[in-house]
């Protein structure tokens, strides 16, 4: 069930749908692994108006898997994330969507949440948090901020910060290198898509193309791109151009998932919260 039927039921029977959420959380476990991603639509739904118990839900059902693994686009974000990212803009949601920022334990789980974000217009929101977290006193939280500018598109703001010269040494100097570059990326690979569309011939194309597909990723899908003309000659070539997108998106999952902040990703009971005394 898609989201535009849980949206139909929220507005026509809207008791009902409360009821069904409120049902959703006394599940057990084999149930709730069958109805993940209906609790999840439910979540999301609900966020506007009942935002309290849309977070229950997804604090109840963010991390099952489900019968189906539900991923979108060309870097395979989870249902989950998109959910979360797409709900209603209150407390509640930011709350979790701060904490999902927060609990990633890889650069590529910073990444997809980034791109999750990016895709439900919530640019601003990231913005935001890595203000706050360049604003912290802790140098990790620092390295955070850095990672999440550095996995956005390209902004003021952004332009900013990753354009600071640091030691490669330490975390903060590992993360600001780590965010320039993977930042400095994308915005090649834009300067190359707008060379590939302008191609007159198959040759400039073919170039361009070649340094396109070293360096581009998934966050290719959120750029604010133009119709190609009909005679352009980008159009005999998209299709492999999106395919070779996905592989190179599955590359940048492999790279990613081996370090956090720029550096190799630490033991675990280094990410763990850490709960301080008054």
């Amino acid at each position: 069930m898609g989201s535009a039927a849980i949206s139909a039921l929220i507005d026509t029977a809207p008791d009902i749908a409360l009821s069904v959420g409120k049902e959703l959380l006394g599940l057990d476990r084999k149930k709730a692994y069958r109805l993940t991603h209906f609790a999840l639509r439910v979540a999301q739904g609900l966020s506007g108006t009942e935002p309290t118990l849309a977070k229950k839900i997804f604090d109840r059902f963010a991390k099952e898997q489900g019968v189906v693994t539900y991923i979108m686009g060309a870097s395979s974000v989870s249902l989950t994330a998109l959910t979360i990212w797409q709900a209603a803009d209150n407390f509640e949601m930011d709350a979790i969507r701060t904490q999902r920022l927060d609990a990633a334990k890889t650069d590529h789980q910073i990444a997809q949440e980034v791109i999750a974000a990016l895709q439900s217009g919530k640019s601003a929101f990231l913005e935001a948090y890595a203000r706050s977290k360049l604003q912290s006193p802790v140098p990790a939280d620092n390295a955070r901020g850095m990672m999440v500018l550095g996995f956005g598109l390209q902004t003021p703001f952004a332009d900013e910060i990753l354009s600071r010269t640091a030691s490669e040494e330490g975390l903060l100097g590992k993360a600001l290198k780590a965010a320039k570059y993977a930042y400095e990326r994308n915005v090649w690979a834009k300067d190359w898509y707008d060379e590939m569309t302008e191609a007159t011939s198959p040759e400039e194309f073919w170039r361009a193309s070649v340094l396109f597909l070293k360096i581009v990723d998934s966050r290719c899908d959120m750029w604010d791109r133009s119709e190609l003309p009909a005679d352009s000659i980008m159009k005999a070539f998209e299709p492999g151009v999106m395919d070779e997108i996905k592989r190179r998106s599955g590359a940048w999952k492999t790279h990613r998932e081996k370090t956090l902040c720029g550096d190799n990703v630490p033991s675990e009971v280094f990410l763990r919260p850490q709960h301080h005394r008054r």
